[in-house]
């Protein structure tokens, strides 16, 4: 019995070795910015009569998948790059590291695009051409933030993309799979949750700007420099606060204005942990506080509209 028990502990822990690299590569924080749009559309599609409810789970997959695919993509193309280095003072990178081999992550890529397909297509079965306009421009801006001939990271423009498909795309995506219909103003608190996302994307380029410049990786951080691309931290932190505002004037629900509360009460802090931080602990303290950030906006402006809309 205690063999067995040895034997059993041994293979966990091989089989726990070989999971490991994987896990670290998915960049398991950056997956709220995938789903907490999806999850803001879906309490906006309860207070709206959701009519398809087995569909969530499978929006759910694919904005995740999609997400691992980029965090993938990245890892590698940014070690074919020169991006990722031993230098890097940012998170260990799988295949920078030695502990993914280049040829297995195209493997994991291949398999994870095939996946994506097919669950992509019971979305496209439902939602018709919309839908698969934007899987396939997603999987295509997956892989196009760090690879093709014009990788949007190295171009400065990350921020862009991240607003574009975390916000707004996933939004409009997931009300129109769920309710048959797509509302302006959940689109712009949309914009307000990728806001936040792109926020994340700042924080990376402030830690790795000396790094990406040596690289000719221009991001938004390397072309204004120092110390104007930690402000942009701010900036977007702005967007996030004044985006239900907006909303409300295009037909939101009053109770939305509690995030742009939250964001007032909470930017400021996170702001003055940007500006301080100097090294890869205290920069990963801001990620780590622009991930809660994001996550507690996403909650209270889902609250804030679905308490609102209960009352009305």
């Amino acid at each position: 019995m205690l063999k067995i028990s040895v034997n059993f502990g041994r293979a966990s822990a091989t089989v726990w070795r070989s999971v490991q690299p994987w896990i670290l590569a998915a960049r398991l924080k950056t997956l709220p910015a995938a789903l907490c749009p999806v999850v803001f559309a879906a309490v906006v599609a309860v207070c709206e009569g959701i009519s398809e409810w087995s569909l969530l789970l499978v929006i759910s997959l694919c904005a995740v998948f999609i997400q691992v695919i980029c965090n993938y993509a990245n890892d590698l193309y940014d070690f074919i790059k020169g991006a990722d280095t031993a230098a890097r003072i940012g998170p260990q990178r799988a295949v920078q590291s030695g502990l993914i081999s280049p040829s297995a992550m195209r493997n994991a890529l291949k398999i994870l695009v095939v996946v994506v397909v097919l669950l992509g297509c019971v979305l496209v079965k439902e939602g018709g051409w919309p839908i698969l306009v934007i899987g396939i421009s997603s999987l295509i801006a997956a892989f196009a933030y760090t690879s093709g001939p014009f990788p949007l990271a190295y171009l400065g423009l990350g921020e862009l993309f991240v607003l574009i498909f975390f916000g707004p795309v996933p939004v409009y995506g997931t009300l129109l799979l769920l309710t048959g219909r797509v509302i302006p103003s959940a689109l712009i608190i949309g914009l307000g949750i990728s806001a936040l996302a792109s926020a994340l994307i700042v924080v990376n380029n402030v830690r790795d700007r000396e790094q990406d410049q040596n690289a000719s990786k221009k991001t938004v951080a390397v072309r204004i420099g120092e110390p104007w691309c930690r402000y942009e931290y701010g900036l977007w932190l702005g967007v996030a606060a004044f985006s239900p505002i907006v909303a409300v004037y295009y037909g939101a629900p009053i109770g939305i204005l509690a995030s742009s509360f939250f964001m007032f009460v909470c930017g400021v802090g996170a702001i003055k942990s940007l500006l301080c931080a100097k090294d890869a602990a205290s920069f990963g303290a801001v990620l780590v506080k622009t991930v809660r950030i994001l996550i507690c906006y996403t909650i209270v402006a889902s609250l804030g509209w679905f308490i609102s809309a209960a009352l009305l």
